[in-house]
């Protein structure tokens, strides 16, 4: 996939998780909602910093947004044991497994070098000798 393909793949994939983790969140009262909204508003940002990286080809973004979805997933698993499955979350569960394969098939990848042609040398050595071919004997054909 090209570099446009992996950024607007990893940005939807971003939004549909933290969209599900934002849509839980509000069930919540008191202190826990406290403590998830500021780990959602902390994931918004870093979220938002590692589109912008990934948007200007750094490899640094692939790893911020690895972080990203693995702490969406991880609070998105502790919601499961929490609340009931529905469609919203097994769909933000799966978007944040994606963004993280996804982000860490391509967090080595090298963007804008150029492919440099292999050139192999060959270094002169010791000549081998040539195959003794046999000439076929032609019989004479009786006229």
């Amino acid at each position: 996939m090209g570099h446009k393909g992996n950024y607007f793949v990893i940005t939807l994939l971003l939004f549909i998780s933290l969209f599900g983790l934002l849509s839980y969140i509000f069930d919540f009262s008191g202190i826990r909602f406290y403590l998830e909204f500021i780990v959602l508003i902390g994931l918004l940002v870093f979220g938002f910093f590692s589109v912008i990286l990934i948007y200007n080809r750094s490899n640094f973004g692939y790893i911020l947004s690895a972080f990203v979805s693995t702490v969406a997933l991880l609070n998105l698993v502790l919601l499961y044991f929490k609340r009931e499955m529905s469609t919203l979350l097994f769909a933000a569960l799966i978007a944040a497994m994606t963004a993280f394969i996804v982000s860490i098939v391509n967090i080595g990848e090298r963007r804008g070098m150029p492919k440099v042609p292999v050139v192999l040398e060959t270094y002169p050595g010791k000549k081998t000798a040539r195959k003794k071919t046999t000439k076929k004997r032609k019989k004479k054909r009786k006229k």
